[in-house]
C-alpha cells in the first residue's frame, strides 16, 4: 500500500481547520489533462511519450497541434503502456518516462478526414506518399491527453474532499473536479495532498484521495456550507 503525505499541511495532518463530514451517494468527476509527445501516428492511432502512465483499456482524447493554430481532436483507447525510460530533471532526480500507444475510436468518422487533413499539413510525408503508414509531425511541441475518472466523495470539508477513484495521481496535482451535490453541481480546482491505494474492486486499483480546494469561488463556497449546514453532521474524530 503506497501512500504521499504533504509535509506541514494542516489539512493532511489531521491538524484540520474544520471538522469533516460524512457523506453518502455523493458523485463527481476528475478531470484528467495531462502533455504528451508524439512519437508517430497514423489513421488508425497514435504512439506516444508521457511522463505519467495511461491505463490500458482507457478511452482518452487526444488533441494534435499545428503552427499553434491547426488541432484536431480524436478519442482513443490506450492498448499497451510501458516504462520506457528515466531522464534526469534539472534537479538531478529521476523521473519515469512512459511509451503508450492507444488505437484511435473515430476511424469511420469525420474525424478521420479532419486527421488526413491534419497529416497532409503537419506531418512527414515524402511527394507521391499516401496517408496510409505511420508518421512523425513535423512540429514535437507537446500535446494534449485528457480524459475523466468517476469518483465517490467519503466525506467533505469547507475546505476539501476525501475520495475513491481509480486514478492514482501524484501527490500535488492539480485537477478540475465536479462534485454532483444535491441541486447543484460544485465545481472548482483541487490539489492533491494526500493519496493511497486503498483497495481491489473488480480487480481494479481504487485509491483514496484527499484534495484542497484552489480559486475556489465565493459563490461555491456558499453553496458548499449550504449543503454541510443542512444535511451533515461532523464526522467522529477516531478514538485514541
Amino acid at each position: 500500500m503506497n501512500a504521499m503525505t504533504r509535509r506541514n499541511d494542516p489539512l493532511a495532518s489531521g491538524k484540520r481547520r474544520g471538522p469533516r463530514y460524512a457523506v453518502e451517494d455523493v458523485q463527481g468527476t476528475l478531470h484528467f489533462n495531462t502533455e504528451a509527445r508524439v512519437l508517430n501516428v497514423s489513421l488508425s492511432g497514435v504512439a506516444l511519450e508521457t511522463s505519467l502512465p495511461v491505463r490500458v483499456g482507457r478511452t482518452y482524447t487526444v488533441t494534435l497541434r499545428h503552427d499553434d493554430e491547426e488541432t484536431v481532436s480524436l478519442t482513443g483507447t490506450v492498448v499497451w503502456c510501458h516504462l520506457r525510460e528515466t531522464r534526469k530533471n534539472h534537479l538531478g532526480e529521476s523521473l519515469p518516462i512512459y511509451a503508450a500507444g492507444l488505437a484511435f475510436n473515430d476511424t469511420l468518422t469525420e474525424g478521420a478526414n479532419s486527421l488526413i487533413r491534419f497529416l497532409q499539413r503537419a506531418a512527414i510525408i515524402t511527394v507521391g506518399q499516401r496517408v496510409t503508414g505511420r508518421f512523425r509531425l513535423t512540429d514535437e511541441k507537446l500535446i494534449s491527453l485528457q480524459t475523466e475518472y468517476e469518483f465517490s466523495v467519503k466525506n467533505v470539508s469547507s475546505r476539501g474532499v476525501l475520495l475513491e477513484t481509480e486514478l492514482s495521481p501524484q501527490l500535488g496535482a492539480m485537477f478540475e473536479i465536479e462534485v454532483l451535490l444535491p441541486g447543484y453541481t460544485l465545481r472548482t480546482r483541487a490539489r492533491v495532498i494526500h493519496a493511497k491505494e486503498s483497495r481491489l474492486a473488480e480487480k481494479r486499483t481504487v485509491s483514496e484521495v484527499e484534495m484542497e480546494f484552489i480559486d475556489f469561488a465565493p459563490s461555491d463556497q456558499a453553496r458548499l456550507a449550504e449543503f454541510i449546514a443542512s444535511e451533515l453532521r461532523p464526522q467522529e474524530p477516531p478514538q485514541t
